[in-house]
């Protein structure tokens, strides 16, 4: 190969037609040009102007960048502290538990409540009903919950307390308000104890006011014993709250010291396995297939995980 005109045109057994010359004679002006001292300084000015543009726009894109990931944790924070605290004891060792079966007409809670690896567990379930008191009416969520409720939780009382297991058995109408219902109603918590509201036609005496902040299931206003689920069973309400949602129960507990959310799930499959073997063949039946065991705290705030 040539790199020049002047090899070019020395080569031998090489007869260049008008094209090429031409070609080879551009290439050589536009080396020459190349080294005169104008377009060095061009190049060396084009250069820095470039480097400092560069540099520029790097520090904006850096900047920019630093300010989102302020902007993002300022964001994260915040909402951790609205949506994740609860007012309870100890919310890390706190599951949510789903498919826990009613092993011959017993009750779930306690049947599943010897895991060893639980402290305690409860029961709840939800439904709408019509709440007045005082010529105040409206329509909130009511939860229906075992007996130990709140203890479970680790949710003190700010007034009164929670449901004894007798007025369960007996159908007591007793009723535990929020602290937002009791000071709606009632003006202050001390005030709601010893009242009364009525709840879908029935009175219900008021022994207890939750925590500020304290709704679980998220959204209840109040709780009651779950032997009035029949009662709020019967009140006819439209297809999208009907009777299955009044009657659908979940469970909540507390995770021992030294165990872990693992733990659980383990033992709870073992329970199941031991129901689908050797209590099937005396009752003939099905216990299910699927416990679900989640951590509480994630479970409430999951829906707002999209915006941290």
């Amino acid at each position: 190969m040539f790199s020049t005109y002047s090899d070019i045109r020395s080569g031998p057994q090489y007869t260049p037609h008008i094209p090429s010359m031409r070609l080879a004679r551009w290439a050589t002006r536009w080396q020459a040009s190349w080294s005169s001292p104008q377009i060095s300084t061009w190049v060396s000015m084009g250069s820095s102007t470039f480097s400092s543009r560069r540099l520029e726009t790097s520090l904006v894109v850096a900047q920019i960048a630093l300010g989102s990931v302020f902007c993002l944790g300022a964001v994260s924070w915040l909402l951790r502290q609205v949506l994740e605290p609860l007012p309870v004891r100890d919310v890390d060792r706190l599951v949510l538990l789903s498919g826990l079966a009613t092993v011959e007409s017993s009750d779930p809670v306690e049947w599943w409540g010897r895991m060893k690896s639980l402290e305690r567990l409860a029961s709840y379930g939800m439904a709408a009903a019509v709440v007045e008191s005082g010529g105040r009416r409206a329509e909130v969520p009511v939860a229906m919950v075992s007996p130990g409720f709140f203890r479970t939780l680790g949710a003190d009382l700010v007034a009164g307390r929670e449901f004894l297991p007798e007025e369960e058995r007996r159908g007591a109408p007793v009723a535990v308000l929020s602290d937002a219902a009791a000071r709606w109603w009632f003006g202050s918590p001390g005030d709601a104890v010893g009242g009364a509201v009525r709840i879908s036609g029935r009175s219900y005496d008021v022994i207890g006011v939750a925590k500020p902040g304290f709704a679980f299931p998220p959204g209840v206003r109040v709780w009651l014993p779950r032997s009035a689920r029949q009662d709020l069973a019967s009140v006819d309400r439209t297809a999208e709250r009907g009777t299955e949602w009044a009657l659908e129960e979940a469970f909540v507990g507390r995770i021992r010291e030294g165990f872990t959310e693992d733990a659980v799930r383990q033992e709870a499959y073992g329970l199941l396995d031991y129901l689908n073997t050797v209590v099937s063949a005396r009752t003939r039946l099905r216990y299910g297939d699927l416990i679900g065991v989640r951590n509480l705290r994630a479970e409430l705030v999951a829906p707002y995980r999209r915006f941290y």
